[in-house]
């Protein structure tokens, strides 16, 4: 029986990957380039990666086997890896009768027969920024502990680049729910601006007519 805490050589290039780009700032080229790699290293069909939404309660995809980033994301309840998100933990399934219960995050026009998602921590293990999915066992097999405890070697060393793109994402979704100056002048505070410029205006044109 193999020792899963032993060290694997296939985790080899992955690691060399992540340190290669990550020391260079490419967050985004290294997700994809990792998702394009993974699904060779676990003999699977497919490899996504989400970003974690916390304000929204959606994982935002970032990165998928074959796809360009996109604007598609999955709500966390009844989801696959809305339960690695709220449960911190790694989910296996592989028997799709339980995507009944638990349904793929990713839905597209290829069907998905089993699914391995773990979630992608911070340093101190106790919050989750993203999830790492890989799906299609190949030539019918399962995912079984190895496969897990690769993923997870994997995604405990991503942690640095996910909280980068995290705090990106959390940005952008900021400055996307400031007001414009439209909405800022429909506030309290804006109307009463109005108000006490027309007052001064009214009374400038007062004076310059007496």
């Amino acid at each position: 029986m193999d020792d899963i805490d032993s060290p694997d050589p296939a985790l080899e290039p992955i690691l060399a990957l992540i340190h290669r780009l990550a020391s260079t700032g490419e967050h985004s080229r290294l997700l994809q380039e990792l998702v394009d790699l993974l699904p060779d290293i676990l003999e699977a069909e497919r490899c996504v990666f989400f970003l974690y939404d916390p304000d929204n309660r959606r994982l935002r995809f970032k990165a998928g086997t074959g796809m360009c980033e996109q604007e598609l994301d999955s709500p966390l309840e009844g989801a696959v890896g809305g339960k690695s998100v709220l449960d911190n933990v790694a989910v296996v399934i592989n028997d799709p009768r339980l995507f009944t219960k638990l349904r793929p995050d990713l839905v597209d026009d290829q069907p998905i027969r089993n699914l391995l998602s773990v979630p992608v921590r911070n340093t101190t293990g106790e919050v989750v920024r993203g999830v790492l999915q890989v799906m299609n066992k190949r030539r019918g097999g399962v995912f079984t502990p190895r496969d897990q405890q690769l993923m997870e070697r994997v995604t405990e060393r991503l942690h640095g680049v996910v909280k980068k793109l995290y705090l990106s994402q959390q940005n952008r979704l900021s400055r996307s729910r400031e007001p414009g100056w439209r909405e800022q002048l429909l506030t309290p505070l804006g109307m009463m601006g109005l108000a006490m410029a027309a007052g001064l205006a009214m009374a400038g044109l007062m004076l310059w007519l007496g």
